[in-house]
């Protein structure tokens, strides 16, 4: 963790509890001075606090109670044409039926290709 924490961002424990970030500033301790709630599937939502990066030990080593930012995630859909030769270009298209009014000599399917990665992710 290297950068503050915001009460702009959405964040989630390391071990996936939700968290609510409630105060930046008013820590119980000088050196946890973020204050927010984590829901904990068995006991339901605690008052916690941590460092201003994030970490939930003074110390700075691991815990499963850090604090991760959650990005959105990034969903799309698309149909692409495929034809008989592999050179051939294809296009991605947000609608199967404009992906089928322009197909092209050679044409063998159209692929449904669905896209599902987190803000910032690259894929390859």
């Amino acid at each position: 963790m290297s950068s503050m924490i915001s009460k702009d961002k959405t964040y989630q424990t390391r071990n996936g509890c939700q968290v609510i970030i409630a105060s930046l500033s008013d820590g119980w301790i000088e050196e946890f001075p973020v204050i927010g709630l984590i829901k904990h599937e068995d006991t339901g939502w605690e008052v916690d606090c941590w460092t201003e990066d994030g970490f939930f030990e003074e110390d700075k080593f691991e815990s499963s109670f850090d604090l991760i930012e959650v990005k959105s995630r990034i969903k799309r859909t698309y149909w692409v044409n495929l034809y008989n030769s592999p050179e051939s270009e294809s296009r991605l298209y947000l609608r199967h039926e404009t992906a089928m009014e322009n197909c092209l000599l050679g044409w063998v399917g159209c692929a449904k290709i669905e896209i599902d990665i987190e803000e910032g992710e690259q894929q390859i």
